[in-house]
């Protein structure tokens, strides 16, 4: 009975703790009213910054996501204490998701104001 609850507890932990991937991230919610006096120029420009910035924090978000899945893989094959070495830090998702959001907001500026051009999408 104990190895049952024992196992329940280690498949808690690992369902929780895990950092999530980049691709599951959604963009949080940003008014796009901070960009309305922006000119065409200015928003394309400052859609290059926050994509390239998007562009580093998505990569190191996915290589937390790689290293706690190497962690489970080793904790559930070899030794659960490396179950303990996961990481939950939660600030590269919100990262992700506030430059997302951004984005979203400076599309939907551009958009707007026909400006014609594309938004890498990261």
């Amino acid at each position: 009975m104990w190895k049952i609850a024992f196992a329940c507890a280690v498949s808690c932990i690992v369902l929780t703790s895990c950092a999530k991937p980049p691709k599951d991230i959604s963009a949080s919610y940003v008014d796009p009213a901070a960009y309305r006096n922006m000119s065409c120029d200015q928003l394309q420009a400052e859609a290059i910054v926050l994509a390239n910035q998007a562009r580093m924090a998505v990569g190191q978000q996915q290589s937390k996501a790689d290293m706690d899945a190497t962690m489970v893989g080793v904790g559930i094959i070899v030794a659960w204490p490396a179950l303990l070495f996961t990481s939950r830090d939660t600030t590269g998702e919100a990262t992700i998701a506030n430059l997302r959001g951004h984005m979203n907001a400076i599309e939907l500026a551009s958009s707007q104001k026909s400006c014609g051009f594309i938004i890498e999408k990261v």
